[in-house]
């Protein structure tokens, strides 16, 4: 069972990673949340290799739509 830390931070990234799906831009993306370019690709490194059991079972975006967004 995740802690609530854990779980925020899963619902932290899960935002991040549907709004640059939705907006299409990374760049502003992470200016908009304050994280680098390089932890949002990390991020979205996890998710391509380890699915939704690395963010969560609710998790709208699939890992086709991000590599749309690239």
């Amino acid at each position: 069972m995740m802690n609530i830390k854990a779980k925020r931070d899963i619902a932290h990234k899960t935002k991040i990673l549907n709004h640059a799906r939705e907006s299409k831009n990374i760049a502003k993306t992470c200016r908009h949340f304050g994280i680098s370019r390089e932890t949002f690709y990390t991020w979205k490194r996890a998710y391509e290799r380890d699915g939704e059991t690395i963010i969560n079972p609710t998790l709208k975006i699939q890992p086709e739509e991000l590599q749309n967004i690239s």
